[in-house]
C-alpha cells in the first residue's frame, strides 16, 4: 500500500538471450501508468577469472587459438597473459570499460613491434569480441569467440 491505499502492480519479465526487460503497470490512488526498466549486470573481475580460449582467423587465412588467462594479482588489479601458437605475448594493459573486456599486447613480428588490442563483452562462459592488430602501420580487425576453459584446461 501506499500511503493507506492499495497499488496493484502488474509485473512482467521477458528475456532475449542474456538481456531483460521488466514492465510494471501500477493502478491505485496515485494513479495509474507503467515503469519500464532493462537492467544490465555489471562485468567484475572475478566474472572473468581463469582461461579463456579464443577462436578466430585472421585476414590472411591463418587460423588463431591463442589462451587467455585471467587473474587478480596481490594489489587486487586485474591482469592477463596470453599463449600463443608462437609463444607468450606480452600484455601490456588490462582493464574493464563499459562491460567489455580491453586487453592491449605487444609482440614481435620479423623485428618488428605487433600492438594487438582484444575487446568485448563476456556473457557467462562466452566472450565474443574483435581483435585489432597494428603491423608496422598496417592495421586490420578480426571477430574472435571465446569459451571458457575447466579447470583442467578443456
Amino acid at each position: 500500500s501506499v500511503q493507506g491505499d492499495d497499488l496493484v502492480c502488474d509485473l512482467r519479465a521477458t528475456f532475449d538471450g542474456d538481456e531483460m526487460l521488466l514492465v510494471s503497470e501500477y493502478n491505485g490512488s496515485v494513479g495509474t501508468g507503467q515503469v519500464t526498466v532493462k537492467p544490465e549486470r555489471s562485468v567484475k573481475a572475478e566474472d572473468i577469472v581463469g582461461k579463456w580460449k579464443l577462436d578466430m582467423t585472421t585476414d590472411d587465412g591463418n587460423h588463431r587459438e591463442p589462451v587467455v588467462e585471467f587473474s587478480i594479482n596481490e594489489n587486487k588489479r586485474l591482469t592477463a597473459t596470453i599463449r600463443g601458437e608462437d609463444g607468450d605475448i606480452e600484455v601490456t594493459s588490462v582493464r574493464i570499460e563499459k562491460n567489455e573486456i580491453n586487453i592491449v599486447a605487444e609482440s614481435e613480428y620479423d623485428g618488428v613491434t605487433v600492438k594487438s588490442t582484444f575487446s568485448g563483452r563476456p556473457y557467462g562462459s562466452n566472450w565474443n569480441g574483435k581483435m585489432g592488430y597494428d603491423y608496422n602501420g598496417v592495421t586490420g580487425e578480426t571477430p574472435f569467440k571465446a569459451k571458457r576453459l575447466e579447470a583442467d584446461g578443456k
